[in-house]
């Protein structure tokens, strides 16, 4: 089972903001407001937990879940079902818990989908007939999307995020290997690129593979997957994909900005029982050379003692420099016929462990919209999950430079008994 080295993606942290507390100790201790705001994806039920209290069904507003804390009361937990989604013939239930305190912030962000922008089409002509090797050309604009074409010479017409976009027209290989990369900045879309002129891949715009080392495998762990992007200040992401797993093509100087950042990622996973993968993401503006990543230590598996809602054991003894964690719980299970798929994923900050190394999966089942527990007999997959930054980042799923981003994950099979 290779899974969990496939969903060991790019770390992104759910870890929330640290809030300042001005004022002083004579000062009346005021109720805490906590709002989690869905920019995509509203939840269609929520509840919430206060300190060690019981979690309660609370409303949705909107696109926004509010919980009033009482005063003195820091600690909270706030659960979300997501709307189902139908994926082929299965339709997925997800539900997600919030496990955190008012030091790790107040207002938060998430999402129950991946959001898609308005998009719209930029028109222009390309002409990459330099770049020896060159038979295809992507087209990208900001968050990524955008087109492959079959052609290295011609007029296009390709859709993109509407509004202003950093377009990047890269040319490709056979094997879609990056060979050059032109970027347009702030780009009118709808419209023309460039003005209307002639995009023309050169000299200056071809790539030259640097060494990218990932180190520390593990005995019994496979060769590390790599991945690398280029981020614009435009929030244009350009995937380098390299046929090779030791090099990568860096972004040509002549396209490069200050505030563009590179993510480098390297992860590698065995066939265990459970299984186990490790992995690092890093962040940084001053890419262009060679790079090396050691990855973090492996975490001896503990499988939870079987239980509809099982217990998790964390205990990793950490990732060194790094002073932010969150620890993660996901149960996954099908019905009889297999045409329905349930998640629960808990993720707990370390402020709200405050030393505790376990996490039990709530039972949230008597709350209206929330998914019952399985049923005994039922063949659970678990995931255990510890995730590690160098700073502090928003429960938004952005992107910083400048991180240093480890994860390590254990996955397995029980029965409910």
């Amino acid at each position: 089972m290779h899974a969990v080295g496939l969903r060991a993606a790019l770390a992104v942290l759910l870890i929330a903001s640290i809030v300042s507390c001005g004022g002083n100790s004579s000062n009346p201790v005021m109720p805490t407001v906590v709002t989690v705001s869905f920019g995509t994806g509203a939840p269609v039920a929520a509840a919430a937990q206060m300190g060690a209290g019981t979690f309660s069904a609370v409303p949705i507003q909107g696109s926004q879940i509010s919980v009033t804390l009482p005063p003195g009361t820091t600690r909270y937990a706030i659960a979300y079902v997501c709307p189902p989604r139908v994926l082929g013939t299965v339709t997925d239930n997800s539900v997600f818990v919030i496990e955190a305190t008012v030091q790790d912030g107040s207002a938060l962000n998430s999402s129950c989908v991946r959001s898609v922008p308005a998009m719209a089409s930029v028109t222009g002509t390309v002409d990459a007939t330099a770049i020896a090797g060159a038979t295809q050309i992507a087209i990208a604009g900001r968050g990524g999307f955008g087109s492959f074409l079959s052609f290295v010479s011609g007029p296009f017409n390709v859709s993109v995020p509407s509004g202003t976009n950093d377009i990047a027209i890269l040319a490709l290989d056979s094997s879609r290997d990056v060979l050059a990369v032109k970027i347009l900045r702030s780009q009118t879309v709808p419209g023309a690129v460039n003005a209307g002129g002639t995009v023309v891949l050169g000299a200056a715009d071809m790539t030259v593979n640097q060494p990218f080392t990932v180190t520390n495998v593990p005995a019994g762990f496979g060769a590390p997957v790599p991945f690398v992007e280029y981020r614009t200040t435009g929030e244009t992401s350009i995937f380098l994909k390299a046929s090779s797993t030791t090099q990568y093509p860096p972004v040509p100087a002549a396209s490069t900005q200050p505030g563009d950042f590179y993510t480098f990622q390297g992860i590698s996973s065995n066939s265990g029982t459970p299984d186990s993968a490790i992995g690092l993401a890093q962040t940084t503006t001053s890419g262009g050379g060679p790079v090396t990543l050691t990855l973090p230590a492996p975490w001896p598996a503990t499988a939870p003692a079987p239980a509809a809602l099982p217990t998790f054991t964390f205990n990793y003894p950490g990732f060194p420099g790094v002073s932010e964690v969150v620890e993660s719980a996901e149960l996954t299970w099908f019905n009889s016929t297999l045409s329905v798929g349930n998640a629960i994923r808990v993720t707990a900050t370390s402020a709200f462990q405050n030393g505790s190394n376990t996490i039990t999966v709530p039972d949230l089942s008597s709350l209206p919209g929330f998914l019952g527990a399985p049923p005994s007999g039922t063949n659970l997959v678990w995931m255990a999950r510890i995730d590690g930054s160098t700073q502090i980042l928003p429960f938004s799923g952005t992107i910083s430079p400048n991180l240093s981003l480890p994860n390590v994950a254990n996955e397995g099979t029980l029965m409910v008994p």
